[in-house]
């Protein structure tokens, strides 16, 4: 069966949830719980979203971002790919480190922001494995930026907007923050609002069908048909004159954002053509064979075709052939 599209547009919210694959431990140590973090907050200033709460667990992760250029699948890739290398160098092992695909539910903002931070915060009371710890114990979740701490590089901004619902100055509501917290777990209903949230949409019935409308129409997106006839070198050649780029800038070791693109949307056509390998698209990039894998996996859950991609197909001619959809690393 197809998977979903995930609703993606700008100023969407949504809270993150992903656990280890097998429900096995991502993070094993403090040095673990640093680096999924160090790796979050890079991925969030390399996408530009706004991240306003998250709680790191053993198995699993909390996050509450908003999209402000619609790249929830960009952000969550770059940060999860980078985590996972590094914990499988760190441990010598291979595989998935996350379970299949993260769960990204679509957050009423204006109905759900406060609630969900505090379910976000006191996650840690829900773990067997942490016995008791509150929020207050847990060193690893964003409580305590919210409180008297200084938030990490480029997360002041949005933990300060969503402070601003709780108070008027930083004072008052650092104080009715933490009373609200202490309030869900005095009267035990800080989880209630989220019992029955099924589905990947969080708001009231009318944001609710309205969504889901926007979410089936997007479903169906048609299927491109390239040419299996197509060369590399063709392929190229037409890459240097759509995005007026030499071969050599291509290969180049710099990481630029708009040659980056560039180079996924001719590695996902030429995977197109069974007489194209990754082997030849890595010699033609100067990289490794994995790093062209990589790239095709960044660019799998997207539904939709990146503009570089349609640039390219809509210049190299759309004939018949294999489905792009069908084509994997």
């Amino acid at each position: 069966m197809a998977r979903k599209p995930r609703l993606q547009f700008e100023g969407a919210m949504y809270h993150i949830t992903t656990r280890g694959n097998r429900r096995e431990l991502i993070a094993k140590d403090d040095m673990d719980y640093a680096m999924l973090q160090k790796t979050m907050i890079e991925a969030m200033t390399w996408a530009g979203v706004w991240l306003f709460s998250w709680c790191l667990m053993p198995n699993h992760i909390h996050v509450l971002i908003e999209t402000v250029d619609a790249n929830i699948s960009a952000f969550m890739q770059r940060w999860l790919t980078r985590y996972a290398r590094y914990f499988n160098w760190r441990y010598k092992l291979v595989g998935h480190v996350f379970q299949g695909r993260y769960n990204a539910k679509l957050v009423q903002k204006d109905a759900y922001f406060k609630e969900l931070i505090r379910y976000i915060h006191l996650n840690a009371r829900r773990a067997k494995k942490l016995g008791s710890v509150g929020p207050e114990g847990w060193k690893w979740s964003s409580h305590r930026f919210y409180l008297d701490e200084t938030p990490p590089e480029g997360c002041r901004a949005a933990i300060d907007q969503a402070l601003s619902l709780f108070g008027s100055t930083p004072e008052a509501a650092r104080k009715h923050y933490a009373q609200f917290l202490a309030d869900g777990l005095r009267e035990g209903n800080w989880e209630d609002f989220y019992r029955n949230a099924e589905g990947d949409i969080l708001g009231d019935e009318s944001f609710v069908k309205r969504h889901s409308k926007i979410q089936m129409k997007s479903a169906p997106t048609p299927v491109r048909r390239v040419s299996t006839e197509w060369t590399l070198d063709h392929i190229l050649t037409v890459a240097e004159q759509v995005f007026q780029v030499e071969r050599n800038d291509l290969a180049a070791r710099h990481q630029k954002r708009r040659l980056s693109r560039i180079r996924q949307a001719i590695a996902k056509v030429t995977r197109s053509s069974n007489a194209i390998t990754i082997n030849e698209v890595a010699a033609a990039f100067g990289r490794d064979p994995s790093a062209v894998s990589q790239m095709l996996r960044r660019m799998e859950n997207q539904r939709e075709e990146r503009a570089e991609v349609k640039a390219l197909l809509d210049a190299l001619g759309n004939t018949d052939g294999l489905q792009l959809s069908d084509c994997h690393a």
